[in-house]
């Protein structure tokens, strides 16, 4: 069985497809792989600007959303010189708040 279809009938499919994506992107709200992408980013740039360099997130926290905002931690080092890194920002990526600890906890003393 052959399909054919008419310019007019992909034109209708066409706009319909993207008539619906643009609805699914109107809301403004990141999914939680858009959501932590956007925080390891806005973590890397700030500290970058502080510490002139971009680290290895060697362990991170799960993106959630905590009250009505995106909230995502990681860590970067281990030891003396370790990196905190808390992220929040609205649920369509705007308004990033970033807060950089630089812990020196030392074990042997």
């Amino acid at each position: 069985m052959k399909i054919v279809w008419s310019f007019t009938t992909m034109m209708r499919l066409l706009v319909a497809v993207v008539g619906m994506c643009g609805c699914a992107t109107m809301s403004g709200n990141l999914d939680s792989v858009s959501a932590r992408r956007l925080a390891m980013s806005f973590a890397d740039s700030e500290v970058l600007r502080q510490y002139g360099t971009t680290p290895a997130w060697a362990m991170e926290d799960d993106i959630g959303i905590t009250n009505s905002e995106w909230r995502w931690s990681g860590f970067a080092g281990f030891g003396k010189g370790t990196l905190f890194v808390t992220v929040t920002f609205a649920r369509d990526g705007s308004g990033e708040k970033v807060q950089v600890r630089l812990l020196l906890d030392e074990l042997d003393r």
